[in-house]
């Protein structure tokens, strides 16, 4: 049974409103869509997991992540000039391995080695979002020769270190390049190094 909960609704649906009043469809799994008590009509769309879709030039598969009891879905986004680039943040792994992936958008929540039990948010982070050692395991089984950047998210204000896991990502997709999303950030993802 999913869990929704207020912190749900203001952690994941927080500017749901403002993005729907702003005339920008959203897609998500049904689920959301359900639970969210508002009427756009069709700009709040569930779309059935592991159906691409297409959108503009860009063709969408989206894929559920375990995050704690809530249906979260990552995303598979292929574009001519980008390739393909996965999406995931809010999940505590991916079971999943991918070939031809040329850009990697992935949660790097927290540390094992900088949280502590005594966090008051202790179990909601272990249980659903990714820690260092499980964003670096699936950066080695997806690593591969089209591989251009890797873009590490949702990083916990209290329990990473961004110079720490960039330099650990890094070192595990040697020959890529490695960033620690910030607000403003621009990086340019095509599929062509030059």
């Amino acid at each position: 049974m999913p869990c929704y909960s207020r912190a749900w609704l203001g952690d994941h649906c927080k500017y749901l409103q403002d993005v729907l009043g702003a005339n920008i469809p959203i897609y998500t799994n049904d689920e959301t869509v359900e639970k969210v008590e508002v009427v756009y009509g069709e700009l709040l769309r569930g779309v059935p997991e592991k159906r691409p879709f297409q959108l503009g030039g860009f063709r969408i598969t989206p894929f559920y992540v375990p995050h704690n009891g809530t249906p979260c879905f990552a995303y598979k986004i292929y574009h001519e000039e980008m390739g393909n680039l996965l999406f995931l943040t809010d999940l505590e792994y991916c079971k999943y391995r991918f070939q031809n992936i040329s850009q990697i958008l992935v949660e790097a929540n927290y540390s094992k080695e900088l949280i502590g039990a005594e966090n008051s948010n202790f179990a909601h982070v272990v249980k659903g979002h990714m820690e260092l050692d499980t964003t670096i395991d699936f950066l080695k089984v997806n690593d591969n020769p089209e591989l251009r950047n890797v873009v590490l998210l949702h990083l916990s204000d209290r329990n990473s270190d961004e110079e720490m896991f960039v330099k650990r990502a890094h070192e595990t997709v040697a020959g890529v390049n490695v960033y620690a999303a910030d607000a403003g950030m621009e990086i340019t993802l095509n599929k062509e190094p030059f």
